[in-house]
């Protein structure tokens, strides 16, 4: 299964939902109010950002094995965080270095 985010773009789905509206035929219309009311339901709703990604936390933790996402030292060994960074240990460098959580990358 792929579990990649589906990312749309609000401004061509608000036009399209207009442009659909604007162009139905009359005589399927039904109740008007009642399909208006819902376009300005969807439109609001995804005008608020109610649909918008946020991207998940990263979760690192000390203890953790993660490499760079250089790949420049191969596997190391979270020591401690501060904040949204953390002190790693790879083998064959001599200090814990502070690295940005978006740096690095947790493996298993």
């Amino acid at each position: 299964m792929n579990n990649q985010v589906k990312l749309i773009d609000k401004d061509q789905i608000l036009k399209w939902l207009e442009d659909e509206f604007r162009n139905y035929p009359a005589e399927h219309m039904g109740n008007y109010g009642a399909g208006q009311d819902m376009l300005d339901m969807v439109a609001t709703k995804i005008e608020s950002g109610a649909f918008d990604y946020t991207p998940p936390v990263p979760t690192i933790k000390p203890g953790d094995k993660v490499k760079h996402k250089l790949n420049w030292f191969g596997i190391g060994e979270v020591q401690k965080i501060r904040g949204r960074k953390a002190y790693v240990t790879f083998a064959g460098y001599d200090a814990d270095d502070l690295y940005d959580f978006c740096e690095l990358e947790v493996v298993e």
